[in-house]
């Protein structure tokens, strides 16, 4: 009979502790600045999938430019992200200046 009162109270505090955990996350989930953030990060990732699908990925790049093996040589080295951060910089470099390019032709085309 001693123990009841023990158990009861351990019980009470699971149940508060489980009641505000779930109070918690129906606030996070109801906040409306949590509803704008979960939307934009949702927006951000398909925008970024739809772009890796068009353009390709820094792997796509590193594959087409270096070839099989040496991308396996990279990986092996441990030095692929790397190599792949330094190829999306230099794809990026490379559409810009191409795009540059295109704009300058088609005004000294026009003018």
């Amino acid at each position: 009979m001693a123990e009841e009162p023990d158990d009861i109270r351990d019980d009470i505090e699971v149940t508060r502790a489980r009641l505000a955990r779930d109070v918690d996350r129906l606030a996070d989930k109801t906040s409306p600045s949590r509803i704008v953030q979960r939307r934009w990060t949702g927006t951000k990732s398909k925008v970024r999938g739809l772009s890796d699908r068009v353009m390709g990925t820094a792997r796509d790049l590193a594959f087409s430019l270096l070839g099989d093996s040496a991308v396996a040589a990279i990986q092996a080295s441990g030095m692929l992200g790397v190599t792949l951060l330094v190829l999306g910089f230099l794809g990026t470099a490379v559409g810009t200046i191409l795009g540059l390019r295109r704009l300058a032709t088609a005004s000294s085309r026009r003018g």
